[in-house]
């Protein structure tokens, strides 16, 4: 089973830590998984571990600069982590005003 989904499973069950172990066992193999990497990144902002996400979100943005996803998490962990400024940075390196994500970028938002 890929653990990208058990990641995923865990933090709709609300068990941020578990997809934050399951997410690490698997990048020990995997370490440039941008999968794995948002959902250990999004399990630590739930967390309040706001640098941590931070820096995982960017490492994910790289890896995947295709993913609206990865980019309105970047854009939430910099929210979190005081980063105000960034935020517009993020959402235009990305172009999430582009047509065909408009409505799912704001809605995620």
């Amino acid at each position: 089973m890929y653990m990208g989904f058990v990641a995923r499973a865990c933090l709709e069950a609300g068990r941020p830590k578990e997809a934050i172990g399951f997410a690490a066992s698997r990048l020990k193999l995997t370490p440039e998984d941008p999968v794995l990497l948002y959902y250990q990144a999004k399990a630590l902002l739930e967390l309040k571990m706001y640098d941590y996400g931070l820096a995982l979100a960017k490492y994910a943005c790289e890896l995947s600069p295709e993913s609206t996803s990865v980019w309105v998490l970047l854009a939430k962990a910099y929210i979190f982590s005081g980063n105000h400024k960034y935020v517009c940075q993020a959402r235009i390196h990305r172009g999430i005003g582009a047509a065909n994500d408009r409505h799912r970028a704001s809605v995620q938002l």
